[in-house]
């Protein structure tokens, strides 16, 4: 049985009678030793007590006035969170139990990062004997955010943080907020490099194809299934679609506040305009085994399933590409492929037009991209610009049609461009940025950006191994 996901902790879980997670000092202590909550060398005696008692005994009652008592107003509310998360945990008698119980209430006001890290631990037991990567890479949906990269026709994931690098608010598993390193490449799950998943799946570091028709949408359909089958003991089908074509959408499932806003708006009969139906994600069709554990009107329509993502691109620029084709010196190639200038704006013209031909080298008019901004990426491109001599990522990709490469992306992000070096049979220059396109992205940067500052405490850093075992000293340190 494949092993994975020991970030998650669920290693320092015991288990009851059904299989639900059962809360273990151990599990609590590994939050007390996270760096947020080791007091600094300044830390008032009240931090410091509060800290060492807890690590002695996990479930030891806090009030609010021992922690309203506490000096620094950052550790007040550090150990406010994670004290209501504990309480939540040992109030009920599984994860499971205290997770229903929570977004039941209608009231969270707990920070995401506490309902992911609780979601990925669930998920972990749900998924308990799964050796298919396709689907725990489809789980993670559930609790890592993913970042959108459109390739080519394909529609392929990222995980946010090791794409997005450094938040405001960064989205971490347990294990890297104990100090684990997640400096990582993004290589995209396939049949060739499934494998690889299960000793890399806790950086996080592998893309997810979810494009439909393909592998994916099937993937995530299977960790849906077993998160329902887990969490409520239903039994259901779920059957990834392609579209809804004539579908009347009585009854239907946001899978995120994105999708469900759209939902909303195919119910009450609206049309989407082109912006917003290129958001939908993936379509789920979902049926119940036993239609008794539903009403008699759920039982008579399908329940659709829907997942979108956030309108982030704020501007998408039209350029044209130009490529040069030279002749090599080389014994082993005929030719040297490359791009070298991008034109501000779309030309009336076929891809793959001669634009000038000598003896040497050959010009073509590649076909057109689009350069996409987005509020997230400011400070990347003003990076780029504030270089003196800006620039923009052309890539070219293998092709196995009439040419030998195609047009795959243009970016004016340097962390990007250099990212599809990655791939090693891609061609990626960078080439001058026209004057009417840097306008355009100063214009943005000056619109979007928003400088962030980053305060935090002078603290020790804790074992980054500290939830991969069971094994503690009286101190709670390994």
């Amino acid at each position: 049985m494949k092993d994975f996901w020991i970030s998650c902790g669920h290693h320092l879980l015991d288990r009851n009678a059904n299989g639900g997670l059962v809360v273990t000092d151990e599990f609590l202590k590994a939050y007390f030793a996270r760096p947020e909550l080791m007091p600094p060398e300044d830390a008032c005696a009240v931090e410091r007590r509060l800290h060492r008692e807890l690590l002695a005994d996990p479930r030891r009652p806090s009030g609010a006035d021992e922690i309203a008592a506490i000096a620094d107003a950052d550790a007040r509310e550090n150990w406010q969170f994670v004290l209501a998360f504990r309480d939540l945990l040992l109030r009920h008698p599984t994860l499971e139990a205290a997770y229903l119980a929570l977004v039941r209430s209608g009231s969270i006001a707990l920070p995401p990062l506490f309902i992911n890290q609780l979601v990925h631990v669930i998920l972990r037991n749900a998924l308990d004997g799964c050796d298919d990567p396709f689907v725990v890479r489809a789980a993670e949906l559930f609790f890592r955010p993913q970042r959108i990269m459109l390739h080519e026709q394909s529609l392929l994931l990222g995980d946010e943080e090791i794409i997005g690098g450094l938040k405001m608010t960064p989205v971490l598993s347990l294990m890297s907020m104990l100090g684990a390193p997640t400096e990582t490449q993004i290589d995209v799950l396939d049949a060739d490099n499934a494998e690889h998943y299960w000793h890399r799946c806790d950086q996080f570091d592998m893309g997810f194809d979810l494009t439909a028709g393909t592998r994916g949408p099937a993937a995530l359909a299977e960790a849906m299934t077993r998160w329902i089958a887990h969490l409520l003991g239903l039994d259901v089908a779920i059957e990834p679609l392609t579209q809804l074509r004539d579908a009347k959408l009585t009854w239907y499932v946001g899978l995120d506040s994105e999708a469900t806003g759209i939902g909303d708006r195919l119910w009450r009969g609206e049309a989407l305009d082109e912006g917003t139906a290129g958001r939908v994600l993936a379509l789920f069709r979902l049926g119940f085994s036993d239609a008794a554990v539903v009403a008699e009107a759920v039982e008579q329509e399908p329940v659709y399933l829907i997942a979108a993502m956030t309108p982030d691109l704020n501007l998408r620029i039209a350029v044209g590409v130009v490529v040069e084709r030279s002749k090599a010196d080389s014994p082993w190639i005929d030719f040297v492929w490359r791009g070298i200038g991008v034109l501000p704006d779309e030309p009336e013209m076929k891809p793959w037009t001669v634009l000038r031909e000598q003896e040497e080298a050959t010009l073509y008019y590649a076909g057109s991209a689009a350069v996409d901004l987005y509020r997230s990426e400011t400070a990347r491109y003003r990076e780029n610009l504030t270089t003196g001599a800006p620039s923009i990522w052309v890539v070219l990709s293998p092709s196995e049609g009439a040419w030998p490469y195609a047009l795959a992306a243009v970016t004016a992000d340097p962390a990007e461009g250099e990212a599809f070096t990655e791939a090693g049979a891609n061609l990626v220059e960078a080439v001058p940025m026209p004057e009417m396109l840097r306008e355009a992205i100063e214009k943005f940067v000056a619109e979007h950006h928003v400088e962030r500052q980053f305060v935090k405490r002078e603290r020790r850093r804790a074992d980054p191994e500290a939830l991969a075992r069971r094994h503690h000293d009286e101190g709670g340190h390994e």
